[in-house]
């Protein structure tokens, strides 16, 4: 005969954590990053600090760049306009996945755009 009296298992575990939100516009701002990349230059004589500047970018549906404002410098105005000097030349991204992606911050940081 079958059976038992013993309870059932308890669970005492943390339980797994939520996402880390990254997902397609994570991706997208990777993409931005990786298209302005090769434009990019950085003197091997410049400050070795991990500047970040976030930028503001327009990007039409085609991918084509149609404005960008610097938003937050970086504290090195160097730095900065070597940023958005690659931007200017870069002139076409990957075009954006939807509309929520044709106005959008995009960080650039000295360390990401080195490697």
């Amino acid at each position: 005969q079958a059976g038992g009296s013993g309870g059932g298992a308890q669970g005492r575990g943390a339980g797994v954590q939520g996402g880390t939100g990254y997902g397609i516009a994570g991706a997208y701002e990777d993409s931005v990053v990786s298209r302005v990349k090769p434009n990019w230059a950085w003197p091997n004589r410049a400050d070795r600090r991990n500047f970040v500047a976030v930028v503001n970018i327009k990007i039409g549906a085609d991918g084509a760049i149609q404005s960008y404002t610097l938003k937050t410098s970086s504290g090195n105005p160097y730095f900065d306009s070597t940023v958005t000097n690659a931007i200017q030349a870069t002139r076409m991204l990957e075009p954006p996945p939807d509309a929520r992606f044709m106005d959008m911050d995009v960080s650039f940081s000295s360390e990401a755009l080195s490697r």
